[in-house]
């Protein structure tokens, strides 16, 4: 198959083209003119408030610091003992029953739900694990609140990464759940 060069042609016409054709050809392929340009009016200062809005806001070590040391205390004593108390308040029952449930097969629970007993057990723990799971979920956003407020506590000090290495390594863990190694 035969392949046109399109990139050496130039602006004569073609050999038979009718002359109206090769003109308009030439001016579309002719450079264009440089077309002068209005002078734009330059744009005035914004105001220091419109500035301070329009900026993105990038938080840096330093403005997490200052929130951090500007921030009051998440719980109170009676909040902690609350949480704490509904967490303990089974003791432990439910954590055990929920296990125990995951120990057995589907058709093993089906087996044991058939039983008016059976079935009223298994509704029953449904009910207080679903009691129980708020006080956790809790426990749980609370526990992460409380490492990011102390890794704050910690990050000025120029040592900070090598406790922190430290500690994990005693309490045999790998890295923060915040990716911090």
């Amino acid at each position: 198959m035969a392949t046109r060069k399109t990139a050496a042609r130039t602006t004569r016409p073609r050999a038979g083209a009718k002359p109206v054709r090769a003109a308009k050809t030439a001016a579309k392929r002719a450079p264009t003119r440089a077309v002068k340009k209005k002078p734009v009016a330059p744009v005035p200062p914004l105001a220091p408030e419109a500035v301070a809005v329009a900026a993105p806001v990038v938080e840096t070590a330093a403005t997490r610091y200052a929130t951090f040391l500007d921030s009051p205390a998440p719980l109170d004593v009676a909040q902690m003992q609350d949480l704490d108390a509904a967490i303990a308040a089974d003791g432990g029952d439910i954590r055990r029953a929920a296990l125990a449930v995951l120990t057995r097969s589907g058709a093993e629970l089906a087996q044991a739900t058939r039983s008016e007993e059976g079935a009223r057990t298994a509704a029953f723990l449904v009910a207080c694990t679903e009691r129980y799971r708020a006080p956790l979920a809790a426990m749980l956003e609370l526990l992460d609140t409380a490492a990011e407020r102390v890794l704050l506590a910690l990050s000025p000090r120029p040592d900070s990464a090598v406790l922190l290495a430290a500690a994990r390594l005693e309490a045999g863990v790998d890295a923060g759940p915040h990716g911090h190694a």
